[in-house]
């Protein structure tokens, strides 16, 4: 063989084997241009070498697969502790500022007036109109007596949602017995044959409760919330309901109400089933009715409501003046109204009561029955009530029937009352005009402080170790 003939063949062998070493590249890396290649050849020869590779890649993916779910994780930890260790740093920072706010508010009353309140005589009330007055209260303290309610006695909900209310009438009690509907308690004056509207200490912590509800209901639909008429009255001078009422009083503006209704009968109680309790709210031609309906509750089908329950009044605010808004037709009698000075709305609601602003305003905090609520100024009741009368109302609404004869309900002896029931003495502070304290006591003996600072307008509860426990 000539060596021309060797050169040919070694070049066509050497070309050759390049096309297979291209092709065997592209079939591992390039695998769209598979169909040029020789495939016979291609699929005996380097078959078994593309699945270890492809595996050697398979194995090499899943490892960094492993390692990034493992750094992913890790991250997520890391986020964790330290959103963690955000909102640990958060409630510190809440609990300093607090503790500060409550060194600083307390610092602003003087500790000797604080402590002279515990023994400075309780102040006394007027001599009662008359002889019944005297008589009637004797009556009502004999026959429905005064005690703590008996725990099993107190739903559950309750005990989980207001224990600072069981609290509050553990050491303040009201009447220990509620007049059943033909349990007659009074045998003389205009009370005489009616069922007396009283609240016992259990039925005290149930419409109590139903206002925390109430305030929670109002936080949710971001409305103003305030204790009003006779339950701001109870808690000026019984720092809680008035003994002889059976209802409680809020008011809320006007525009809240399809959102407060709605939250309302849409609202559950923390901790509670719906078997436990159902809060519920009803529209009424004074507003709304706010009630927790559970096995106690005293339904009332005719209405479509229950009790206890709080009355939701509506306001609006008009050329300097607050009015508290009814229905035009309530009780199928149309309101006297004068349109000539826009008392009727466009809603059809009517003003029946009309404040001057300066008198409704600014709210302040009260102390109510183990809670801090907001309410009008002071002026709003010390102008609509006299402060140092006790009358009974003249209806009964545990029941929904009428509590007395005529139109007046029945003067009490407040001197007498005083000593059996929690009563609250204000002072001014003799050094600071703008501290007014108040206690709170039965017959005037040790009691509950909590005091009022109108400059910062806060209020703070004080413990009987002397210590202001809690500001709002």
């Amino acid at each position: 063989m000539s060596l021309k003939t060797i050169a040919n063949n070694t070049t066509t062998a050497l070309l050759t084997l390049s096309v297979l070493v291209f092709c065997w590249v592209l079939y591992n890396y390039g695998m769209e241009y598979r169909a040029d290649c020789p495939q016979r050849d291609l699929t005996v020869d380097i078959q078994p070498n593309t699945d270890t590779h492809v595996n050697t890649l398979r194995l090499a993916l899943s490892r960094k697969e492993l390692r990034l779910n493992n750094i992913l994780k890790e991250l997520r930890e890391a986020n964790e502790k330290l959103a963690a260790a955000k909102l640990a740093n958060a409630k510190f920072e809440d609990q300093i500022q607090a503790q500060s706010e409550l060194i600083q508010f307390q610092s602003s009353i003087v500790p000797d007036e604080l402590a002279m309140l515990h023994t400075i005589p309780r102040l006394p009330f007027p001599e009662p109109r008359s002889d019944t007055a005297r008589l009637v209260s004797k009556e009502l303290i004999n026959n429905l007596k005064v005690g703590k309610s008996p725990a099993n006695e107190i739903p559950s909900w309750i005990s989980k949602f207001c224990p600072e209310v069981i609290e509050h009438f553990n050491a303040f009690p009201l009447f220990a017995n509620m007049p059943e509907a033909d349990e007659i308690s009074v045998t003389i004056g205009p009370m005489k044959g009616h069922v007396v509207p009283i609240q016992s200490s259990e039925y005290a912590i149930r419409t109590t409760c139903e206002l925390k509800v109430g305030r929670q209901v109002a936080a949710q639909v971001g409305s103003p919330y305030y204790i009003y008429a006779g339950t701001q009255l109870g808690g000026i001078l019984h720092a809680g309901p008035i003994p002889w009422d059976d209802d409680a009083d809020v008011a809320i503006p006007v525009e809240y109400k399809k959102r407060f209704v709605d939250a309302c009968n849409s609202f559950t109680i923390p901790d509670t089933t719906l078997d436990e309790a159902v809060v519920k709210c009803v529209e009424t031609g004074f507003g709304v009715k706010l009630m927790v309906v559970d096995r106690k509750s005293q339904v009332h089908a005719k209405y479509g409501w229950s009790s206890p329950f709080v009355d939701v009044f509506l306001m609006d605010e008009v050329n300097g003046t607050v009015r508290e808004l009814h229905a035009n037709a309530t009780h199928g009698r149309e309101m006297d109204v004068d349109h000539e000075t826009l008392s009727v709305r466009e809603d059809g609601l009517a003003a029946f009561k009309v404040y001057p602003s300066h008198e409704f305003y600014p709210v302040r905090p009260y102390y109510y029955g183990g809670l801090v609520l907001q309410g009008p100024s002071i002026s709003l009741a010390t102008n609509r009530y006299n402060l140092r009368v006790c009358r009974m109302g003249v209806w009964n609404h545990h029941f929904e029937i009428s509590a007395a004869s005529g139109i007046d309900g029945q003067l009490l002896d407040c001197e007498f009352m005083a000593q059996y029931l929690p009563f609250v003495q204000h002072t001014v502070s003799e050094v600071d005009g703008d501290i007014a304290y108040s206690r709170l006591s039965i017959n005037g003996t040790d009691g509950l402080i909590h005091y009022y600072n109108a400059r910062t307008n806060q209020l703070g509860v004080v413990g009987r170790d002397g210590h202001t426990t809690r500001i709002a």
